[in-house]
């Protein structure tokens, strides 16, 4: 019997899944869990959980039948491309320049990858991106109390 691609991917994914779910169980804590802590596990598990049970119901129900097409187009991969670049520019941005420095151009970026084929606001994306940078930092130190970083150069 033939797997058709929805069930192969399910497949693979489900187990992938499970695979990751036992890793992520032997995971321990290296500090006493308080009451109500749910210890570092937790989270890792419950996403493993997740991708097992969407696999399974990928593999039971697939998708309605092929209609031919690419699921993505050359502009589709072009914008993945970009999206990994931009990320990667990120993560090396948030180690040299901090937090809010790296944040601003990465979210006016991240706009205009989401607003590829749209007519789109260069002032509002801006804005946007300046507002979201600084309400990020302040919801992560001041009320999350997360540590982020500062950065190498400044």
């Amino acid at each position: 019997m033939k797997l058709s691609k929805d069930k192969t991917v399910a497949l693979v994914s489900g187990l992938f899944g499970l695979f990751m779910l036992w890793q992520s169980l032997q995971i321990k804590a290296t500090f006493p869990p308080t009451d109500g802590d749910c210890g570092p596990a937790f989270y890792p598990a419950f996403c493993c959980v997740c991708l097992t049970l969407c696999a399974i119901g990928k593999f039971f129900f697939p998708t309605v039948k092929d209609s031919g097409k690419p699921f993505v187009d050359k502009l589709g991969w072009k914008k993945a491309g970009l999206m990994l670049l931009w990320l990667a520019g990120y993560t090396l941005g948030l180690n040299y320049l901090g937090f809010i420095i790296a944040s601003i151009p990465a979210y006016f970026l991240l706009i205009m990858l989401f607003t590829w084929e749209e007519k789109r606001n260069y002032l509002v994306a801006a804005v946007t991106s300046l507002v979201f940078s600084i309400g990020a930092y302040y919801l992560f130190t001041n009320v999350l109390s997360v540590i982020l970083p500062k950065g190498k150069l400044f």
